[in-house]
């Protein structure tokens, strides 16, 4: 029940706080688990300095969600995911790791050739964070994917309200 009020109420957001898109994530994975049982399996790494930072709604759900349908789901053996969040130097970087691969790698810093979700996703972060975001998706080595994004906090965003 979280985590659709959460998808119902995401668009009166424009800013989240990290805690809380991963308290949606750590409620999808449960769900996620009981269809793909033993085939999936997952993993938090989260910096406990980077929960307050603030987020666009979904912006990790829709990696996790990606990572599972275009890796978990077709590999017969199913694999993992790890979700993981960093800050260096003022800028937080939030990765989902999957097993699997990707048939047209997407350029780095340039999301072509993919789902509109992540084309969506890259306009949203461009819109609140002009200049200072990224989102890119890439194969790591032979058996893993990572899509990632960053945010270099700056003192305009860092205080911005949550609502539009």
């Amino acid at each position: 029940s979280d985590l659709l009020r959460y998808s119902i109420q995401f668009h009166q957001e424009t800013l989240v706080p990290l805690e809380q898109e991963i308290a949606i994530v750590r409620d999808y994975l449960a769900l996620e688990s009981i269809h793909y049982e033993e085939r999936l399996r997952y993993h938090f790494d989260i910096n406990a300095h980077t929960l307050q930072l603030r987020v666009p709604p979904m912006s990790v759900q829709l990696l996790v969600e990606n990572a599972i349908k275009h890796g978990i789901a077709n590999l017969p053996n199913g694999g993992s995911i790890t979700i993981q969040s960093s800050l260096l130097n003022g800028t937080l970087r939030v990765s989902v790791r999957n097993t699997g691969q990707l048939h047209q790698p997407s350029v780095r810093n340039s999301i072509v050739d993919t789902g509109i979700g992540l084309r969506n996703s890259q306009e949203r972060l461009d819109l609140l964070f002009p200049s200072h975001c990224s989102l890119t998706v890439q194969n790591l080595n032979e058996e893993t994917v990572e899509a990632a994004f960053t945010i270099a906090q700056n003192p305009e965003h860092s205080h911005e309200s949550s609502h539009r």
